[in-house]
Parts: C-alpha cells; structure tokens; sequence
C-alpha cells in the first residue's frame, strides 16, 4: 500500500506502530502542509519548503520500517526528490541517521 496526495504532517500522528502500518511500502507526499481545503481555496501555489520535506520523509522512517518507495505529489519539484534523497537514501528503515 501507499499513501497519496497528503504532505505527512497530516497522517504522522496516525502511525502509531500498528502492525498494519507494515503494510505501508510507499509515499507520494504533497509539498505543502496546507490542508487540502486550504489549498483548493489558495490563489497560488505553494511549494512548501524542500529541506523540511526532506527531513519529514526521514522522521517517516522511523514509524514505517517498511517503507521503500518514496515521490512527490502536488506542488513538488526536483528539489523536493532531492531533499528526500539527501535524507532518507542512505538510511535503512528503521534506524537512527545519527
């Protein structure tokens, strides 16, 4: 299963170590941490911040040991792959980046 279209301050708190978030394999995370009525009312777009995006796909990490496939949504850009990379492509599942 994947989780689509949400930027993942909006379902973190949900990851609560059930076993059935060991089902998750992938995320494609929106850019910005609006909600999405905040977005469909919003006059532009907005992108979020790309280093932010990184280091909350590598906090993802620690809650989705199972977590292999990760992209963008809405409002993402190359920066935002990359952010992710930078953070999260050389850390295995389930462990520390320190």
């Amino acid at each position: 299963y994947m989780i689509n279209c949400v930027h993942p301050i909006h379902f973190s708190a949900i990851l609560n170590g059930a076993s059935w978030t060991d089902r998750i394999h992938g995320v494609s995370s929106n850019a910005s941490s609006l909600s999405h009525s905040e977005l469909d009312n919003a006059e532009t777009l907005d992108e979020g911040c790309p280093e932010e995006f990184g280091r909350d796909h590598s906090a993802l990490l620690d809650r989705l040991t199972s977590l292999n496939v990760f992209g963008g949504c809405c409002g993402t850009s190359h920066q935002h792959v990359r952010a992710i990379c930078d953070s999260c492509i050389v850390r295995p599942c389930g462990t520390s980046k320190d």
